[in-house]
């Protein structure tokens, strides 16, 4: 017969972010833990240790301090949590092949699933987790349609003479 495993470690971590300092002042973090923390306490989870609480783009992975700790703090960990607990999982990467090389990381080698509170979506079956996998490539996707409209906005504003951020010293608009 086959066994099944009952599973008894009930901590989860999460991990919530805004994409720029713009974003931090709209109430989408005090949300997102708010939510997180409703979802732990109603599918029966112990939230244990919490990361980001910032401002981090996710256009790239490692460059995101807070995503860089919560990395290799599961890495480190001696008691590994059962899960990361991220509102929606374009919140955890928007790097599409990168984001699920780091989604297999965590499941295959340190056993740290991902949920997503928004929807109740895990990698706990194979199902869920390919079902997080598309999740994590339509993040990819919706950043290249977004790029695909600001970046000619971006150029025509400098092609007609307009510069971002300070001209060197000696030098004037």
């Amino acid at each position: 017969t086959k066994q099944t495993t009952i599973r008894t470690n009930k901590n989860v971590w999460l991990y919530t972010r805004v994409s720029s300092i713009g974003q931090s002042d709209n109430f989408s973090l005090p949300i997102q833990k708010k939510e997180s923390y409703k979802f732990a306490y109603e599918n029966g989870y112990i939230i244990t240790r919490k990361f980001g609480g910032t401002y981090e783009s996710a256009s790239s992975d490692m460059s995101r301090k807070e995503f860089s700790r919560l990395l290799s703090e599961v890495k480190l960990a001696k008691k590994k949590p059962f899960a990361i607990l991220i509102y929606k999982a374009n919140r955890f990467s928007r790097t599409g092949g990168s984001a699920i090389k780091l989604l297999n990381e965590l499941i295959y080698i340190h056993k740290v699933h991902l949920i997503e509170v928004m929807s109740g979506l895990s990698s706990c079956s194979e199902r869920d987790e390919l079902n997080f996998m598309k999740s994590l490539l339509k993040a990819r996707e919706e950043n290249l349609d977004r790029l695909e409209i600001t970046m000619p906005a971006i150029k025509a504003f400098l092609e007609s003479g307009n510069r971002i951020g300070f001209c060197p010293r000696g030098y004037v608009h």
